[in-house]
């Protein structure tokens, strides 16, 4: 236990620190674009993929190491940055799963120690440490932590049934790992289905869970749907912070 911790660092109500958004979607709807409309953003690229966006970002270093230490670097440097995105989390799981291959000295994660998963086991750790440094910079230097995914179709179950839908691209205990510590989830769309192109209409954005698609809302005031637009986004993050801190609501019950 920390020796700065005393009765007097208890707190009471709510707590308003920047949001953690992953979103989702398939090639070419926009992530990146919207991702770079949020606040002082600053990228991380672990693939090579943001040659025509014009944002500001650390080189593209195929590195596990190297992502690591830019993440420090934010950490304990000056800077104005007011949101880190990773843009993708699919490719950071590429590089993770290399690391652990590396480190064991083979080509496929599934053969790490004999196999049975184990490879797998061994870089959630490291997930779970990737996370670790995204907290402390989102509490230290008081960033939004943005992640960008691609979309897949996976086959999903329930108690009393199987069906199938859009999620993040992601290997399902890293998926689990990462949605469990973000705020929202946000799947991005077209109103008539992104698979439709421009003919799909109006980009949006959803974040209601269902059995079509993953979501998430702990800002629980949000719609359930709204435009692909950083600003109305995080206005609408805003207004509902707003409206807890006036009392303007009625807590779900758990």
């Amino acid at each position: 236990m920390s020796s700065e911790l005393t009765m007097a660092s208890i707190q009471s109500g709510f707590s308003f620190n920047p949001p953690r958004i992953l979103i989702y979607g398939l090639e070419g709807i926009g992530k990146s674009t919207f991702a770079n409309g949020l606040p002082n953003p600053i990228f991380l690229p672990p693939e090579d993929g943001l040659d025509n966006v014009n944002c500001e970002k650390f080189p593209y270093y195929p590195s596990y190491d190297d992502i690591f230490k830019a993440i420090d670097l934010l950490t304990t440097q000056k800077h104005n940055y007011r949101t880190l995105v990773i843009d993708t989390v699919d490719a950071m799981e590429r590089l993770i799963n290399k690391k652990v291959c590396k480190d064991h000295n083979v080509k496929n994660i599934e053969k790490v120690l004999g196999g049975y998963g184990k490879g797998y086991s061994i870089a959630l750790e490291h997930w779970q440490e990737l996370i670790e440094r995204l907290t402390q910079l989102r509490f230290k230097r008081r960033m939004a932590i943005v992640l960008s995914a691609h979309a897949s179709i996976e086959n999903y179950s329930d108690p009393d049934t199987s069906f199938i839908r859009f999620a993040p691209r992601l290997n399902k205990k890293v998926c689990g790992i990462i949605c469990e510590n973000v705020d929202l989830i946000l799947h991005a769309t077209r109103r008539g289905g992104a698979a439709k192109g421009e003919d799909g209409g109006e980009r949006i954005v959803k974040m209601e869970p269902s059995r079509k698609m993953a979501g998430k809302r702990r800002y629980f005031t949000m719609p359930t749907e709204l435009p692909m637009n950083p600003n109305v986004v995080m206005t609408a993050i805003e207004e509902h912070q707003r409206r807890l801190a006036s009392g303007e609501f009625q807590e779900p019950q758990q």
